[in-house]
């Protein structure tokens, strides 16, 4: 009797961490990391922010991460979601929860040693777990070569990272994805006073005196507009980087989503410095 027990208990606990059939993310890094463990099967929907690879895109979605419908995930059936911290709203979480769905929560990485803890959670629950290790072997060894030409660098080029809405421009400083990113890159985010990010007037931008803007294509305002939307922020065209005409933006995913192309948004934005 005990072994009978014994058995049903741990067929219990298999079937309770069995592969999902039917799996919904929310979070482009997360998409992306099934994507690149050879997972994309499972997938029958995600988020908006979800959109590469390209064919991420036929997807159905199932709105912005901050702002989940559970309606719009629940009709989807999915037997697992995964999501980072940063989704919400908690309501939305809790119901999904209630329904019986099971819920992965992930924190959302902002370093690259979050990246490979993601990669490795995700592998263990989609029991992927040798293509998680095979991945985290070749972004190891990415970061290395990355890290092997830093070496060779005279000097850290001073970056400033802006986000503009249309309002005044928030810069981002010590603690933030920009930050992080900035360092794996090689360069010096010379807005590191403050946490967090910061509106800043125009004399403290010019203070800054950063050789490089840089911004995300979402992070430009309404209507995109590209480096000529950076320079005409009040102040930055006064910058060295400004006068040099050194402004960087890069696709927002790709630069502050922190999932398997982190080392290759850094390597690209090492090769933007001049």
């Amino acid at each position: 009797m005990k072994r009978q027990l014994l058995s049903v208990l741990a067929l219990a606990a298999w079937t309770a961490h069995a592969v999902p059939e039917r799996l919904v993310v929310v979070g482009g890094a997360v998409n992306e990391i099934v994507y690149a463990l050879g997972a994309e099967d499972l997938l029958v929907g995600n988020c908006v922010s979800s959109y590469y690879p390209p064919e991420a895109l036929k997807l159905p979605k199932v709105g912005y991460q901050r702002m989940l419908p559970a309606e719009g995930i629940i009709s989807l059936n999915p037997d697992l979601v995964i999501l980072t911290d940063k989704a919400g709203p908690p309501a939305v979480i809790q119901q999904l929860e209630s329904t019986g769905v099971e819920v992965l929560k992930v924190p959302a990485a902002e370093s690259f040693e979050g990246v490979l803890e993601t990669i490795q959670t995700i592998g263990a629950q989609l029991e992927r777990t040798e293509q998680a290790d095979a991945l985290i072997a070749r972004l190891t060894a990415e970061k290395a070569a990355l890290d092997a030409e830093l070496e060779n660098q005279e000097a850290a080029p001073k970056v400033l990272f802006i986000l503009t809405h249309g309002g005044a421009p928030s810069v981002g400083g010590a603690g933030t994805a920009a930050d992080a990113m900035i360092a794996l890159s090689g360069g010096e985010n010379v807005a590191t006073a403050f946490s967090g990010y910061k509106p800043l007037s125009p004399e403290e931008l010019i203070e800054l005196a950063p050789d490089y803007v840089l911004s995300s294509t979402s992070g430009v305002g309404p209507g995109g507009g590209g480096s000529d939307a950076i320079l005409k922020i009040p102040g930055v065209a006064l910058t060295p980087a400004g006068k040099n005409d050194q402004i960087i933006v890069m696709d927002s995913l790709l630069l502050l989503g922190f999932g398997p192309r982190t080392v290759e948004a850094a390597a690209q934005l090492h090769n933007a410095y001049d």
